[in-house]
Parts: structure tokens; sequence; C-alpha cells
């Protein structure tokens, strides 16, 4: 029918066909990207469904094992959890249990803040991994690994680092190896909640220089992955230059969770580690 604009009273007729052919081609163009995966509409709501049950199913679980009793979960969580979760690939063992620990944290009275869910949509699988690794780095060194972890936002701030290589280097006497400077910054920042990109340090004609991300993640540390994650604030990065009193010049490159990494973090991990934290708060 014949729609007519109120400014210039044309008239605007949209064919049939011609609205026909639009969907036509608008299907055509969105084809190779469903069917191409096996998927059609009814297929893609169907596995929403699947993959929705399947976290439910995985929580109920976790809640059971842990004999944890299960409070209700907020509408402002639990239906954008669902909505989002019933979107990850079935197969995607890694982040169906980060959803299903999500729900499971979820029924911990109020535990996770709606924000956690917009930021685990947001993370791929490898991403999601990525602030594991950052959060358990060296963890079996550390006997209180889970004190340093829920600290770590603090405690690996800038200026607190600044603050330790002063303290290095304050009572010394004599001028210290590089290779002695390099490991004493090291064992200070290799630990839980941090991950090393790179020490650098300068005297003379002297340098010495490790990349320490050989060690993190395999030496498959993506920095745009890393870039990610510090632009949904769950870490920070941190780069500096210092030099010491005998001239050493020292940079210093590496990212920290966050409080809001930390929290979030813990709360993909189920449950029982809700339960853990509280009784450190």
């Amino acid at each position: 029918m014949p729609k007519k604009s109120p400014k210039s009273g044309i008239s605007i007729v949209v064919p049939q066909r011609s609205t026909g052919r639009l969907v036509d081609a608008l299907t055509d163009l969105i084809r190779p990207f469903s069917e191409a995966r096996g998927l059609k509409a009814d297929q893609i709501r169907l596995q929403r469904e699947v993959v929705a049950i399947e976290i439910a199913k995985r929580a109920k679980e976790r809640l059971a094992a842990q004999n944890a009793a299960a409070h209700p979960v907020r509408s402002k969580v639990l239906v954008p959890l669902i909505e989002a979760a019933s979107t990850e690939d079935l197969d995607d063992e890694f982040m169906i249990d980060k959803w299903a620990n999500l729900l499971a944290s979820a029924t911990q009275e109020n535990k996770v803040e709606p924000r956690f869910v917009g930021i685990l949509k947001e993370l791929t699988g490898r991403q999601a991994t990525l602030l594991d690794r950052l959060a358990r780095n060296n963890s079996e060194r550390f006997p209180n690994h889970e004190a340093l972890l829920a600290d770590a936002a603090l405690t690996l701030d800038v200026n607190h680092t600044r603050r330790f290589i002063n303290n290095l280097f304050r009572q010394r006497f004599a001028k210290p190896e590089l290779n002695e400077v390099f490991q004493d910054i090291a064992d200070e920042l290799d630990r839980p909640g941090c991950a090393i990109m790179d020490i650098m340090i300068f005297m003379d004609d002297d340098a010495w220089s490790i990349d320490p991300r050989a060690a993190f993640m395999d030496g498959k540390v993506n920095e745009l992955d890393m870039e990610i994650l510090v632009s949904l604030s769950l870490c920070k990065r941190v780069q500096f230059y210092y030099i010491t009193k005998f001239k050493h010049d020292i940079e210093v490159i590496y990212y920290h969770i966050t409080e809001l990494g930390f929290r979030f973090f813990l709360a993909c991990q189920g449950a029982a580690a809700q339960s853990k934290q509280s009784k450190h708060s």
C-alpha cells in the first residue's frame, strides 16, 4: 500500500516482489556464515537451548558436589547470563565450564555482579585462559598464593614496584651484577596475578635482557589478547624506567590483575571459590 511522506506529499510504493527479493538476497548473504557450519535458523535455536541446558546441568552438579546451598539468582544476572551463555559452541568445554561456574557462583548470596556476564560474553576461550594463567602464575611456589592474588592489585602497582627496586639499592654499598638485579626483580614479580613481559637492564656497555614470555603461556602470549583484558579492566599494563644509584638503567614491563579481574576470576571458578573467599574477606 502506498505511503505518503508528510513533508513532501510524495507517495512511496514498495512492491511486494521487491520486498521478497530483498529478503531472499539477505538470506543468501547470511547463509554462508551459518549453513557452512550445518546450521539453519531452527538448528541455531535448538543448539542454544542445548547449550543453556548443559550449563544449568553443570552448575547444578557443581553445587551438589560442593554441598553448597543455592540461593535464588537475581533476574538481572540470570536472564542475560542464560542468553549470553547459550551462544557458546557446545564443543567449547572451557567456556561452557566458565559459564556453569559463573551460574553456580551467582547462587551464592549475590557474589556475581551483572557486569561479570557482559565481561565473559566478550571473552574468547583463549582470552579467558590467559586470565586464568595470569591469576595462577607460579602459584605452586607460594603456599599463600590465594592471599597474594587477593592483594595483587595493590602489591603489583607501579609505585609499589618502584619502591621495591629503590629498596634493593638503598642499603647496597657494592655495585651488584646485572644478572643479580634481574633475578631480584623477577623473583618479586613472578607471582600469582602477574605476567612479566620484559625486564631490561643497561649499564655502561653491558646489558641484561631476558624475555620471560617464553615461560608465561608457553611463549604464546598475544599482545592483543592482553590489551583486550586491559580494555575490560581485568588487568593493567605497567611500563616504567628506573635509574639506580649505581647508574643502572632499568626498564620493566608487566601486566597485573586488577581488583575487578580478581573478583571476576573468582566468580568464574564456581561456588566453592566464592565460599572460600568469603571466609578470607
